[in-house]
């Protein structure tokens, strides 16, 4: 009986068995979804009912994208959250020098904006206006960047008014945590003309003595080929001139928007269709590289120079993008073609190798092999035009920029 019960358990098992292969179903590995190189995340309107119209550049902070608002508001910041791209904060003040920002850039948990009638600091936590400066009267903002080092911003000026109806031209240094500044350096205009500086680059040299080093223009209110440019050490701490290059850039001037760099105590800058190196303590030239195709031309007007290991990457306002040695000025590689008139950041992408900007000539967002100089993608917008410098958040390894209708958060994928 028992034998007969475990033959009859058998028996049923094997049908079973049986039963589930004929109904098996075979499993597959699921399709391989292709990211695009420029795979967009989100996509959020700017205003309700209009474009909004300004240059200034995004920031990212804690978990948001935060853009500035239009040319015609008051001062006024949007909160974007990085991950969806819901709005969700507005920041409105009504102060002395509200404006539009057209300038930005972040100083702890503060946004710093510059607009046309001075400098605002907004606590991002509490949604509080820190400070405000305003620079009239006596100071009027030329249309520049600046530079921060440590607590302080290097801020060049105009005095009594601005371009040719002005008196001088001045650095201030702005204590970024109170708002409190001093003047630092002023050049008045004379007979050879109008002055006009670049916002500086600070050193300190062997004595502990604060260095700023800056393009000066002796004669402005000319125009190439006869403009000079002269490179000026000069020491804020003994308030005398350190060194300075003059006219350097074979009369074609040039580099006037941002600050020189240093690397290595090699100053380095552009003028007029080159790029120059200066010793840092003598100011003696050690190089320059002219770049191919654009003699008598003035060039260096829109982007920042970038140095990423031992790499120097420079952008002038025509197409070319070039990387060279920094030590010497030797080519490393040159793509003549795709960096027309580009904003003014270029970022270099660590994870990929890749440099990523905006390009105002192609109206897109650019991404280069920083190792090769090779496109490797372009992205236009569908609707409106990319017009300002991508941000990076490396939390959530993504990138962040504006068209004149919407805030957009993308990820960058190597080609498959």
């Amino acid at each position: 009986m028992k034998n007969m019960i475990n033959y009859i358990l058998i028996t049923i098992t094997a049908g079973l068995m049986l039963s589930c292969n004929e109904n098996a179903t075979e499993l597959i590995d699921p399709p391989t979804i292709k990211k695009e190189v420029f795979e967009l995340i989100w996509v959020t309107s700017l205003h309700d009912s209009k474009e909004i119209v300004n240059l200034n550049n995004g920031q990212v902070y804690d978990d948001f994208y935060i853009y500035s608002g239009d040319k015609d508001d008051s001062l006024s910041l949007f909160g974007f959250d990085t991950t969806e791209g819901i709005r969700l904060w507005d920041f409105n003040n009504s102060s002395e020098v509200s404006d539009e920002i057209d300038k930005s850039f972040l100083f702890n948990s503060n946004y710093i904006g510059l607009t046309s009638k001075g400098l605002v600091s907004v606590n991002l936590d509490s949604k509080v206006l820190n400070w405000e400066i305003a620079l009239s009267p006596i100071y009027f903002r030329t249309a520049k960047s600046s530079k921060v080092y440590n607590d302080n911003l290097y801020y060049p000026v105009e005095i009594g008014g601005v371009g040719l109806n002005s008196d001088a031209v001045a650095i201030l240094k702005i204590n970024l945590v109170n708002g409190e500044f001093t003047e630092i350096y002023r050049k008045e205009n004379d007979s050879s003309g109008v002055k006009s500086i670049s916002p500086p680059v600070v050193n300190f040299n062997s004595d502990g003595d604060e260095i700023i080093i800056f393009s000066e223009r002796p004669n402005e209110d000319t125009s190439p080929p006869a403009t000079i440019q002269d490179i000026v050490a000069y020491n804020v701490t003994k308030k005398v001139e350190s060194w300075r290059t003059s006219n350097f850039s074979a009369f074609y001037a040039s580099n006037g928007i941002h600050p020189p760099i240093i690397h290595n105590d090699i100053v380095i800058t552009g003028g007029d269709w080159s790029i120059y190196a200066f010793d840092i303590n003598t100011g003696q030239q050690l190089w320059r590289y002219q770049v191919p195709g654009y003699d008598q031309f003035g060039i260096w007007t829109t982007t920042n120079h970038l140095i990423h290991n031992d790499r120097l990457y420079v952008n002038p306002s025509g197409h070319p993008i070039i990387c060279l040695n920094p030590i010497d000025g030797s080519v490393i590689w040159e793509n003549l073609e795709d960096a027309p008139n580009c904003t003014d950041n270029m970022i270099y992408y660590e994870k990929e190798d890749y440099l990523v900007y905006t390009s105002w000539g192609l109206g897109s967002v650019m991404i280069i092999d920083a190792l090769t100089g090779e496109l490797v993608h372009r992205e236009r917008s569908e609707d409106s035009t990319f017009n300002n410098d991508p941000v990076y958040d490396p939390e959530t390894d993504m990138f962040f920029t504006s068209t004149y209708k919407h805030a957009i958060g993308f990820k960058i994928n190597r080609p498959e």
